[in-house]
Parts: C-alpha cells; structure tokens; sequence
C-alpha cells in the first residue's frame, strides 16, 4: 500500500485540529512494534470515520500520528472523507477518502465500500472505528468478513447518539442499536464517566465499557506573551466561544446572556459559524464574529481570554473547555454531561443551568476578573492531571496492548 492513497488538501480547518502541533511533541507510547506479533507481523491498525470534525478530528491526529511513530507509517491507514483531508494535516501514513459531500445514502454506501476495501486489502489488526455511524457500518461490515478478516474492534462513539437532544423513539433505538452491535466489539471507548454511566444504565456491558478522557496538546508557552487579538480596552472582561451557533452548543442562550449584559464592561468573541442555519447571527455591540479560524489563528484567542464559555445542552466530551483549562483559561459551562467532569464549579470554573441565560448572564456580570484569573490557573493543574495528549494516547495504546494480548 502506498504512503500516501491521496493528497493532502489544504483549506481552513476548525480549532479541534489543534491535535496536529503536538505531532513533533508526542513522546513514545506504551506499544512498540516488536510487542505485539499476529501471523509474525506488525501490528497494524485503521482508524475509520464517517466523518472527522471536531473531536473526531483530533482524537485521530493525536492516535494515528502516534501510532505511524511506533509502527511505521506503512501499519497505519485512516480511512476518512476526501474533504476532510486537511483535518489531519500533518498525517504520514496512508490516507484512504470517499467522496461525501453530505449525509446522505450515497455518501454511507461509499463509506461501506470503502471500509469494506480497505479491511480486506490491508488486513488491520487492529480497526478503530470514531462515531456512530461509522462503528454501526464498520461492525456490521466487519461481521460479513469475519470468516475472512479477524481484528480486533475499538468502538469510541465520540458522544452517544442517545443522548442528543432528540425524540425518546430515536434514542431508544440507537441504543437498541448499540446493544445489538455491542458482541461485535473488543472494546468501547467512553469519552467521560458520564458516558459510561449512560451506556450502562442503556444496557451495554461494563466489561467493555473503558473511560478514556480525550487530550489536547500543550500550548506553545511563548503564546502568552504574543499580541493580544482582542482590541477591546483592558477594563473589558474578555469572553471566547468556539464552536457552531448550533442548537446543540446553546450558542442562543450566550446570545441571549450578552443582550442582558449590554452596558456591562464584558465583550464576546464567537469564532464558529452556523453550520445547519445559513440565518447569520445577530449583531450586538458587545460581540464580535470572527468566522472560522485555523488552529494557530485560534491559539491567541484562549491565550488572552479571561473566560471561556460553553454553554451546550449536551456534550460528548466538551472539547473547547479542556483546550481553555491548557491556556489556563477560566470556564463557564452548563451543568449537563461530562462538563461537571472537566469544569469543577468554584474550582476551575463555574456552571450554570441548562438554558438559564439569566443565570449566565449573572455569574458573567459578577465575577472579578481577578477570580476568574484564579480559576484559570486551578483549571491549568487538572488539565495537566487529566486532560493531556500524552495521557490520552497511552491510555488507548494500553487498551489497545489488552484487546490484542
């Protein structure tokens, strides 16, 4: 198999691509490619995505990068779409696409023909499947060849499709779904305890049920003595979201906290866009638009925010807050999912009720900036503890030495 199935296309990428900086920093991890032997070869291992934004994104630059360190880039194969190429930029094994311009029925048969190709030509040890509908595609194709092509399966949801915001129907059917596909699984990978807590109370079994938190790499120190690109005068308390202005991610609710604090000395910045809504956002004096911005655009942003805003009504993960706890940086977060689990209310930030603009809105208002530098700081130390690169690809490279034996 070639290095290198397609070029790489170059285009701006959101900040969750943040994972490809660390490439040069990554240490060893816990596997070598003399430890685990099938048939006398390497380990080989394919990561599979339906899609790769957001944290898929960077769960597969920090895993697949690491993985072409200890294996070689000629074990490693991501299977991924053509337009989402750029989202690992710096990628040296093989790159196999499909062409999705959407989600759609064509784009999910493409998927399958191409992970269907892909497993019998490359003959994985090991296959990683990232999202829902790549691990229900993956499994059910990966049964088909089971006479043929033996890996082991690594299933990481990257957030439940159960627990979205959705109709009680759906949800009980994508977690019959999981249920039934769960036998064809060596391992699941949990995102946050609260998943986990989930997955079991939805009837997966606890034994392949393994909380790995995701990592995000270390910023460049010298970011904080570069230029501020806030332009706002220093009394400003400085706001940042990143994210879609989706319905998910609460971006409403914010909006609706600034228009509160009209008048107040605070000012945000949205770096995002609205992805399922062409409407644009609307305009308020204290808030500025920035669109989408690379990951070394974005960098300064967090380095010279005082708070960091996430106010989701249901998250995986909650990325951006373990990215403002590596800068330092303060959170508000909602109460919902995994954020209690990164953001300890009174310690590294401060959380508020679900869609409770009003009580956003207060906290924001009347929170000293020095408290909030303080909360940074706190929130500095658990990322260290908890939330690191280097943490998250030797807790799955450990996983992975299990499954394989």
């Amino acid at each position: 198999m070639s290095n290198k199935m397609t070029s790489t296309i170059k285009d701006t990428y959101d900040y969750n691509t943040q994972a490809a900086r660390c490439n040069e920093r990554t240490p060893p991890s816990h596997l070598s490619a003399g430890t685990y032997r099938r048939h006398s070869r390497p380990i080989t291992i394919l990561h599979a995505a339906e899609i790769i934004r957001g944290g898929v994104a960077t769960a597969i630059n920090l895993l697949a990068t690491c993985h072409t360190k200890e294996f070689g880039a000629e074990n490693v194969v991501c299977l991924i779409p053509a337009r989402d190429v750029s989202e690992i930029p710096d990628f040296p094994g093989s790159i196999v696409t499909f062409r999705r311009p959407d989600r759609n029925i064509g784009s999910l048969l493409r998927f399958t023909l191409g992970f269907f190709k892909s497993v019998w030509m490359f003959d994985p040890t090991i296959v990683h499947l990232h999202s829902t509908f790549a691990g229900i595609i993956g499994r059910l194709i990966l049964l088909i060849l089971w006479p043929f092509r033996r890996p082991r399966v690594v299933y990481c949801p990257h957030g439940w499709a159960f627990l979205m915001d959705t109709s009680p129907i759906y949800r009980r059917i994508y977690a019959g779904i999981e249920r039934a596909l769960a036998p064809l699984t060596d391992a699941v990978i949990c995102i946050s305890e609260h998943e986990r807590a989930q997955a079991l109370q939805h009837g997966l079994p606890a034994t392949k049920l393994h909380v790995i938190y995701n990592g995000v790499c270390r910023p460049d120190p010298d970011i904080h003595h570069a230029d501020s690109p806030y332009r706002t005068s220093p009394e400003i308390i400085k706001l940042l979201y990143v994210g879609r202005f989706d319905w998910q991610k609460g971006f409403e609710v914010l909006i609706e906290s600034l228009k509160r604090l009209q008048g107040s000395p605070i000012h945000l910045t949205a770096v995002g866009a609205n992805i399922e809504n062409p409407t644009p956002p609307p305009t308020l004096p204290n808030v500025t638009y920035t669109g989408w911005l690379s990951a070394k655009q974005l960098a300064p942003y967090f380095a010279h925010a005082d708070v960091v805003v996430v106010p989701s009504r249901w998250e995986g993960f909650g990325l951006a807050a373990a990215e403002a706890m590596a800068h330092g940086r303060a959170v508000v977060a909602s109460r919902v999912c995994s954020l209690p689990e990164l953001v300890i209310d009174g310690t590294t930030g401060l959380l508020f009720e679900k869609e409770n603009d009003a009580q956003l809105a207060a906290l924001l208002r009347d929170t000293p900036r020095e408290r909030w530098q303080e909360m940074g700081k706190a929130g500095r130390v658990r990322y260290e503890q908890h939330f690191t690169a280097e943490d998250y690809q030797a807790a799955t490279n450990d996983l992975y030495r299990k499954i394989v034996g």
